[in-house]
């Protein structure tokens, strides 16, 4: 259950991918040694932190051209061309397209929803069980896409792409939250803990 505070009035809302589930297989998570069976499909990129990650190949040559899009609130969708996404996109609508020209968006979701909605619609993946195409879901009504395996040298987390201010807890500019970040744009982190209200990992569930 998370409070969101919305001019004045909470808004509780039940995000059923919070629940626990029984876990059956060993966590996904990828070394960081030189002896890593993966190096070779990874690509080395300069993070937003100053640390070079490991990237999955194929979601780099896919999404590399989307670092640097400016920050707009409401912008971007499913529907969004790629080439369209330099006018600038929030977090939820950078998911969207992502998602979508990963190839694993659900083609039951809506054409254009939030990042409430989204996580409502994504199962739960506990540290180190994430993988390429999950969802980070933060409690400041926020998402990053995971575009890493988890990483041992990151406690189980992975890298992650998406529409950020960068800081502990301002995404952009947002007319509801008291603040915005002119430094707002696409970015590319080490760890989904660049913010402090991370909440979980989640799937999306067709």
């Amino acid at each position: 259950m998370i409070g969101l505070f919305l001019g004045g009035a909470v808004l509780v809302l039940t995000l059923p991918f919070l629940r626990r589930k029984k876990r059956s297989s060993s966590p996904l998570i990828l070394s960081s040694g030189a002896e890593d069976s993966r190096s070779e499909s990874m690509a080395d990129i300069f993070a937003e932190d100053g640390a070079t990650v490991d990237v999955d190949n194929r979601a780099w040559e896919l999404l590399e051209g989307a670092l640097g899009w400016g920050y707009r609130w409401g912008g971007g969708s499913s529907a969004t061309p790629w080439a369209d996404g330099s006018a600038g996109v929030d977090c939820g609508g950078w998911l969207q397209m992502a998602l979508e020209r990963l190839g694993v968006r659900p083609s039951t979701w809506p054409v254009d929803q939030g990042v409430i909605d989204i996580a409502n619609r994504c199962d739960p993946v506990a540290i180190g069980y994430q993988r390429v195409g999950d969802v980070a879901v933060y409690k400041g009504r926020h998402g990053m896409l995971v575009v890493s395996e988890p990483r041992e040298d990151r406690g189980g987390h992975s890298h992650v792409m998406g529409a950020s201010g960068g800081d502990d807890e301002i995404q952009g500019y947002d007319p509801l939250l008291p603040g915005f970040s002119e430094d707002a744009r696409v970015k590319l982190f080490a760890t989904a803990l660049y913010r402090r209200d991370f909440l979980t990992y989640g799937r999306p569930r067709a």
